[in-house]
């Protein structure tokens, strides 16, 4: 059964996956797509053929999601990629990051997290132990830097499959 609030959410959570401002931005967008489907059932088409004409209309959710990244700043991409980092969403890294780029973020969290034991081993706070700082900041850098990996691997088939195409 087609319900056209559900149709129009997958859509825009599909367009907007993570980042700063997510929910305003999915809410403009939800907003632009329920006035095209009042516009297109105007018209006299059903509720299911509106919403079709009016996506057809904005364009894949892809595509969308592609434009709305290239108009992000560098900046704001970044915050969205360290937001997806931390609340470990692998579909918004997909998105957000290039192979190119995944390399860099795991190069740049790797250095982070080297430099945190460092700095934690040589101030010598917390544990009777100084490597058990190192232990701790290892096991913590496991998981961006493994979700990193991950984001990389699929990248790099996406492209491969892309080219072949």
């Amino acid at each position: 059964m087609f319900n056209l609030r559900d149709e129009i959410a997958a859509y825009c959570q599909s367009v907007y996956p993570a980042g700063v401002h997510r929910q305003a931005r999915i809410d403009e967008l939800a907003d632009h797509l329920h006035c095209e489907v009042e516009r297109w059932m105007g018209e006299g088409l059903s509720e299911q053929e509106a919403f079709h004409r009016a996506v057809d209309q904005l364009g894949s959710s892809e595509d969308l999601a592609l434009e709305s990244l290239r108009a992000q700043s560098a900046w704001q991409r970044n915050l969205d990629v360290l937001i997806a980092l931390l609340t470990l969403n692998a579909k918004a890294l997909n998105r957000l990051l290039t192979p190119a780029q995944t390399s860099v973020w795991i190069i740049g969290v790797s250095l982070f997290f080297a430099g945190m034991m460092t700095l934690t081993s040589w101030l010598k706070i917390g544990f009777e132990e100084p490597q058990h700082w190192t232990y701790l900041w290892l096991a913590v850098w496991w998981v961006p830097y493994t979700l990193l990996c991950m984001v990389a691997a699929n990248g790099t088939k996406a492209c491969k499959q892309r080219e072949e195409a």
